[in-house]
């Protein structure tokens, strides 16, 4: 399968800023019915939040203190290679950014997007 991500794209995207509790993102995550947040600042794509890591933090505590680095893909990107990163990092869904040089999360894809 050698389709661009573009097509794939969830464009419902649910972030948080790294200034955020891990409270709130938490819930917004609960509520969302997803496991993994961007995390976006100045709409840059910063950092991922994995909701389960969160959980050895205490609510009170800002998403900067819990996010990683992010794995993402840009939008024109082969879907081929979105499956790679997702396997390689063991990952169900990554953030899309429109370039690596703007950073702007545009969206996310999920490995049965992309099926």
């Amino acid at each position: 399968m050698g389709g661009s991500v573009s097509g794939a794209i969830d464009r419902r995207l649910v972030a948080v800023s790294p200034d955020a509790s891990l409270g709130a993102a938490r819930k917004l995550a609960k509520a969302s019915r997803v496991s993994v947040l961007p995390v976006i600042s100045d709409n840059r794509l910063v950092g991922v939040l994995d909701i389960e890591a969160s959980l050895a933090g205490n609510d009170g505590d800002k998403v900067s203190s819990m996010m990683v680095k992010p794995v993402f893909v840009e939008a024109n990107a082969k879907s081929d290679e979105a499956r790679k990163l997702m396997i390689k990092h063991g990952l169900a869904r990554i953030p899309v950014v429109d370039s690596a040089a703007s950073m702007k999360c545009i969206g996310t894809v999920s490995s049965t997007d992309l099926i």
